[in-house]
């Protein structure tokens, strides 16, 4: 037999570039479905934006007004003495019982004041000396020009004294601890108008004993610790001694004349 011929064999069709591209606009198509898809299912932020802080505004402190004046001082018209403090600051040695330890004076009556009068000045033949009980008494000087009045206003410095007494006396002058004082220590005076507060800033140990008279010229204010005489003069240099004292307005104005004071 023969050969007989071989099956016809059908060729591949040929494709046209179109189609190609319809594949490629297909596959993109989807992707971008899917992109679409995930995002329209990703969760959302739920927080809020922050606040619009243009809008806050700070707190404003007033300041005191610079024009405002302060308060004026405290008026307090001249008058008599009628009480005087002055603390120590320190134990006095050898202070008996019955004294106290924070004011030169016995407790409860030797801080009150009485006056030295004309009359009695003229007694005295013009000697400033106290009387009554030494260790008690204590004077306002009235032959002072102006009649040792005291105040913010007055015109004239005044004249308080008492006395000291010599080592060994049974009992002490009044203003025996007068030389405790120091420049700078506070002394309080109180009249029928108000309280006076005033400073030490002079102290004088030795013109006293030869000449009181310089310091009852009205010429300032004193505390004059007026030594009473004995045999033993010597003394006199000791306890004599006069203080000056100065009007303290602003610790005036505030009504105490301890304040800020330690013992």
């Amino acid at each position: 037999m023969g050969d007989r011929p071989m099956a016809h064999m059908r060729r591949p069709e040929k494709r046209s570039p179109w189609d190609a591209l319809l594949v490629i606009i297909i596959v993109v198509s989807l992707i971008g479905a899917a992109a679409v898809a995930i995002t329209e299912l990703s969760p959302k932020p739920t927080s809020q934006p922050p606040p619009d802080v243009s809008v806050w505004e700070p707190v404003i402190v007033p300041t005191p007004d610079p024009t405002v004046e302060a308060l004026p001082d405290v008026v307090i018209a001249a008058s008599l003495p009628i009480r005087i403090q002055m603390p120590t600051l320190k134990k006095i040695p050898g202070m008996p019982d019955g004294f106290d330890s924070a004011l030169l004076f016995p407790k409860g009556q030797a801080s009150s004041i009485s006056r030295w009068t004309h009359q009695m000045n003229d007694r005295e033949r013009g000697v400033l000396r106290p009387g009554g009980d030494w260790s008690k008494t204590i004077v306002s000087d009235d032959t002072v020009p102006g009649g040792s009045l005291f105040g913010t206003d007055a015109k004239y410095g005044g004249v308080i004294a008492g006395h000291t007494t010599p080592n060994g006396w049974e009992k002490l002058g009044v203003f025996q601890s007068l030389k405790k004082l120091r420049v700078g220590d506070p002394v309080a005076i109180t009249t029928a108008n108000g309280l006076l507060c005033y400073t030490v800033d002079f102290i004088d140990t030795k013109t006293l004993k030869k000449d009181a008279g310089k310091f009852r010229m009205g010429e300032g204010n004193w505390l004059l610790a007026c030594y009473r005489t004995t045999e033993a003069d010597s003394e006199a240099t000791k306890y004599a001694l006069a203080v000056r004292i100065q009007l303290d307005q602003q610790q005036t104005n505030t009504g105490s004349c301890w304040a800020g004071m330690t013992a």
